[in-house]
Formats: structure tokens, sequence, C-alpha cells
């Protein structure tokens, strides 16, 4: 398979820049050096602290969440092993997309109630907006250095 030959050849992964380390960052570098260094090569990195503002961090919790979207139906993807648009067992399988009340969703995460395979809340472009707007007012509508590292401004 494409993912054994990758994660077990060292010279393929020097060659598309991979390490197997992911570096941190503890101060935000500036927007157009982050884009040259980290976002045209498509390279991972951690910014640490970058969010730390935010009142998500301190209000989402599970009770919180559960309050607030607690019966609201939204999109939930399964798969049989938390893989998404992978192989499983000689077969290429994408995520069963189910609609649940939120609080089920919890549920499950929580193991109040066992079910099959791995569970979890993700959507290409922007659930936040789309399924969960009762939460954007705990989070940043944008994140103003990004967008600048972007070219949004």
């Amino acid at each position: 398979m494409i993912a054994v030959f990758i994660y077990s050849s060292p010279p393929l992964r020097i060659e598309l820049c991979w390490s197997e380390s992911v570096p941190y960052f503890d101060i935000l570098p500036p927007p157009l050096e982050f884009y040259r260094e980290w976002i045209c090569p498509n390279k991972p990195c951690i910014i640490r602290n970058a969010f730390n503002h935010w009142p998500a961090l301190k209000k989402w919790t599970l009770s919180y969440l559960r309050q607030i979207m607690g019966s609201k139906l939204v999109s939930v993807a399964v798969t049989p092993n938390g893989y998404a648009d992978a192989v499983y067992q000689d077969w290429f399988v994408m995520p069963e997309e189910r609609h649940m009340p939120f609080s089920a969703f919890l549920d499950i995460l929580e193991k109040k109630i066992t079910s099959p395979g791995v569970f979890y809340v993700q959507k290409q472009c922007s659930n936040l907006t789309e399924e969960f707007p009762e939460l954007i007012g705990d989070v940043e509508p944008e994140i103003p250095w990004m967008s600048e590292a972007l070219g949004k401004y």
C-alpha cells in the first residue's frame, strides 16, 4: 500500500520534505515568512498559544456543548478505524455520514452508549458556520495573521 511505502521509505520522505517530527512555534513568524516556509511547501507545524484568547477554550465543556447544541441535528462522519478516504480490508472507503442529535454524538464520545466505528464531526468547508452557528461567537470569524499570510487583506 502507498501509505506503508511512504512511511517506511526515508529517501522518499526526505524528497517530499517530510520529517519524523513536527516543529513547534511559541511566537508567530511573520506572515510572509510563514507562507514561504510552511504553506507553500505544505509542511506541517504547530503554533502554540495562537488561540488562547478565544472564549471557546474556556466555554466549550461537554456540559456547555450539550446545553447549546444538545438536540440539534448534525452531520457525523463514521469510519471503521478513524481513517477517512482510505483503504480498509482491501476496499477504498469514504466515511459514512449520519445525521444525529449532537447530544447522541457526545454520548458516543463519552462512551455512554457503544456503537461500532469511529465517530467524528468534520466537513471540508467549515461546518462551524453551516452546522454550528450557535458557537461562532466563541471564536474569531477569521485569523488576521493567517489572512495576511494568505493574502486575504
